[in-house]
């Protein structure tokens, strides 16, 4: 084969290969970087630098459009599910320019009857947060399970949804509130018996007295 014939063929060979090269460039779907996102009670927002084209896809769905400004809602089916979103080319929405994966829990927000036994007043419940409020007071958080008073008075304890980063978790529901009323018989208790011992005040128990308070002029 003379240098002529051959010098041919591989520039036809080297211009079929970059031919190849050109058409697989246009046509793979490459990811650049990651969607930048931001998660609260409210839902999901999202950023690619000054990309405004985004689309979603909740557990398999097909995906739909979604303004850049504006948020993904979490599902309020309970269960495990995977948010997909993608910043994709305006002109063709097949082409993922960056990406970003989800997977966070959906519970639904539950708080049980409050339950009374002496002065405590408990219940159970499943949520991002309780609040409590003694008689006519404002809600206040409280992560305890029960409470405790030293008069009659009215328990209200609320539960509210939200979505819990630490644990990706997403309490799904409006707040739920329940109330009980703690009666306390008034009792005339005689009045302790006072004594110094050793630089210390101390009396002996009263009978029938919850607590004791102390007060000094």
């Amino acid at each position: 084969m003379d240098r002529k014939k051959l010098s041919l063929i591989l520039t036809m060979t080297l211009v079929l290969l970059v031919v190849c090269l050109c058409f697989c460039a246009c046509n793979i779907k490459t990811t650049v970087g990651d969607v930048t996102v931001a998660m609260s009670d409210s839902g999901v927002t999202f950023s690619y630098g000054d990309h405004t084209t985004f689309v979603f896809s909740t557990d398999d769905a097909p995906f739909f459009s979604v303004d850049a400004d504006g948020s993904v809602s979490f599902s309020s089916d309970a269960g495990e599910h995977t948010l997909v979103i993608n910043a994709v080319d305006p002109d063709d929405q097949e082409k993922v320019l960056a990406t970003v994966t989800v997977k966070y829990t959906t519970v639904a927000i539950s708080l049980s009857s409050l339950t009374t036994k002496d002065r405590t007043a408990s219940w159970s419940a499943v949520a991002k947060e309780t609040l409590l409020k003694v008689d006519d007071g404002d809600f206040a958080p409280y992560a305890e399970t029960s409470y405790t008073v030293r008069e009659t008075a009215k328990i209200t304890v609320r539960a509210v949804g939200g979505f819990d980063v630490e644990n990706m978790i997403f309490y799904a529901g409006k707040a739920v509130n329940k109330t009980a009323t703690i009666n306390i018989d008034t009792e005339v208790l005689d009045t302790p018996v006072l004594e110094v011992k050793d630089g210390f005040i101390v009396w002996l128990p009263v009978e029938n007295a919850a607590y004791y308070e102390v007060s000094v002029d």
